[in-house]
């Protein structure tokens, strides 16, 4: 049984785009692309609070428009192109006035296409207790043993050769899966404890491939807003 008041959404959006400009805010389907991650966290209904952290203004005036808290400003310092996501998480925690008994369930606004599903099933899989965090995944159509490959001193190489059996086909070649930034689910103590998402046991809930699109450009985004329109 999920509880609200055991669930709090994260939604991490920086102003400084580089592959597309002001992609947060921009316009999906008539709406800011953040407020179709704000709307779907709030219909669950079983998220105490949906929390926006950022360092640009309008993000948070836009956030703030459709139900969401902004509590805080993030610094400059952990939001610019090199910053590791993983000390805005940190810096979440820490200028939250919580206690530390919650779920973290962190919903990247660049998967607009995920469901309720994708979310109430990401946390029942971490209430099973068997990891420290969970993410989503999906299953890769490219496979590093098969056509995936990597450039070594003018030397075209498979990034994963078997020496034992070689594969030729995809399909006979060991299934390999894409994160997918859509849902992440951990406690607010793995996150202070530790200094990467990777410090502990790992586990998924998978997602279909249509679900999983990311946008980190112009093509992501149309072909976002494609699919969206199929459904």
């Amino acid at each position: 049984m999920i509880k609200p008041d055991k669930n709090i959404a994260f939604i991490f959006a920086r102003g400084g785009s580089k592959g597309l400009i002001r992609k947060n805010i921009k316009k999906f389907n008539g709406k800011p692309l953040i407020a179709w991650t704000i709307e779907l966290a709030l219909k669950t209904k079983i998220f105490e609070e949906v929390i926006v952290s950022t360092d640009n203004q309008e993000i948070a005036e836009i956030s703030m428009q459709y139900g969401a808290r902004v509590p805080f400003i993030r610094p400059d310092d952990l939001a610019s192109d090199t910053a590791n996501e993983w000390f805005a998480w940190k810096h979440a925690v820490q200028n939250l006035d919580y206690n530390e008994d919650y779920n973290f369930v962190c919903l990247p606004c660049v998967c607009p296409l995920r469901n309720e599903e994708d979310v109430i099933k990401s946390i029942e899989a971490y209430m099973n207790k068997t990891a420290d965090l969970v993410f989503t995944i999906s299953q890769s159509d490219r496979s590093p043993y098969v056509n995936m490959v990597e450039i070594d001193k003018d030397q075209v190489k498979l990034s994963k050769p078997i020496n034992s059996n070689k594969i030729y086909r995809r399909q006979d070649s060991p299934k390999v899966y894409n994160i997918v930034p859509s849902v992440y689910v951990t406690s607010p103590k793995y996150i202070l404890e530790n200094e990467s998402l990777w410090s502990g046991r790992i586990s998924y809930h998978e997602v279909p491939h249509a679900r999983s699109i990311d946008i980190d450009s112009e093509l992501d985004f149309e072909f976002a807003r494609m699919l969206s329109h199929q459904e």
